[in-house]
């Protein structure tokens, strides 16, 4: 009951990030449907369809990535202080605090070298990826990249 449970809070959550991912990516689809020739295009399935599909191609990958991870996690010696505590109800652990400060200034220090090395890079990048770079991010971006970015991707990453 205690995996179930594990997959079914892991996997909601980054189920969030595929929707999220999903219509997100809507705009750049039909992008490139649009490119298409009208006699290939003919045979390619609606959009909702591709859409739906795409979304279903994630939550394979990620419903097996959970499994792999809470398969293997406990018996490597890994635990997830937040899943634990939901799932097992164990109380706080004394380390927790620590590795929360640790992993927070890590993290700070990291965005900031990497937004340093950003601002240090633009202007020995070629013109194309330049004005790539210089679109503006819309709101519809900024939460797929927090959801996505933040938790499926680390639900993919770090429980495999």
């Amino acid at each position: 009951m205690a995996i179930l449970k594990q997959f079914g809070i892991l996997f909601v959550l980054g189920s969030v990030g595929i929707v999220m991912f999903t219509i997100a990516s809507i705009p750049l689809v039909e992008q490139q449907l649009a490119k298409l020739s009208p006699e290939i295009l003919e045979k390619v399935p609606p959009l909702w369809i591709l859409m739906l599909l795409q979304g279903l191609q994630y939550s394979i990958l990620l419903a097996i990535s959970i499994l792999i991870g809470i398969g293997c996690a406990y018996r490597v010696g890994l635990c997830s202080h937040f899943i634990d505590r939901w799932v097992f109800h164990t109380a706080k652990s004394p380390s927790f605090v620590v590795e929360m400060k640790w992993s927070l200034g890590v993290g700070a220090a990291a965005a900031i070298v990497l937004l340093l090395l950003d601002q240090l890079m633009q202007p020995v990048l070629p013109e194309a990826l330049r004005a790539a770079n210089n679109t503006e991010p819309s709101g519809l971006n900024l939460l797929t990249a927090m959801f996505y970015g933040g938790i499926t991707e680390e639900i993919l990453m770090r429980w495999v």
